[in-house]
């Protein structure tokens, strides 16, 4: 942007805005204005908070654009507007984190849900990743495990070998040729 400065118009003049600086402001706060009939029409169809949120925040902004053009810099008015402005990228910050809060809630919701379900399942249960290399990275270990082991999860989570540790020795070459299998990328399912 620093070598076209000079096809930039002059948006001051001696502590005065300029004719093009108002006229852009102005056309900016109609595409704003026209944006906030947008999400108003689409809240009324879809009822989506966020799209009232979103007209309120365009409306802002476009009543601020096209009324600042009447301000003179620094004095009231020319502040009033910079606050509005300033409003409505406080409301939707506010939105935004109220979305994350209430996405978080509800993942934690879930996944204590899931956490129960999985405790209550007699199976034994695991997940695991293999990359490219062929190492694994366990995702999840049933709580059973231990009931049927006498090991805890954390144990088992440090690889396939320590698995492999509690295997009885007639089934471990089997199990092996799953291991390779899988780590080679070939879906498997074995009990």
């Amino acid at each position: 942007i620093a070598g076209y400065v000079d096809l930039l118009p002059t948006m001051a003049n001696q502590g005065e805005l300029t004719p093009a600086a108002k006229a852009i402001t102005f056309l900016g706060g109609v595409c704003f204005v026209t944006a906030s009939a947008f999400f108003l029409v689409r809240y009324q169809t879809r009822g989506d908070m966020d799209d009232l949120l979103f007209a309120n925040q365009t409306l802002l902004f476009g009543g601020a654009g096209m009324l600042f053009a009447d301000s003179n810099m620094w004095d009231a008015s020319w502040w009033f507007w910079h606050v509005v402005r300033l409003f409505a990228y406080f409301l939707v910050f506010g939105q935004c984190f109220s979305i994350y809060y209430s996405m978080e809630e509800s993942l934690r919701g879930s996944r204590e849900e899931l956490q129960s379900a999985m405790a209550s399942i007699s199976d034994y249960l695991w997940s695991a990743e293999v990359d490219s290399q062929g190492h694994w990275q366990y995702r999840y270990y049933s709580p059973v495990v231990e009931k049927i082991t006498g090991r805890p999860p954390e144990f088992y989570m440090q690889g396939p070998e320590q698995w492999l540790s509690t295997i009885h020795p007639e089934d471990k070459p089997r199990l092996l040729k799953v291991f390779e299998r899988l780590r080679a990328g070939d879906p498997t399912h074995e009990e």
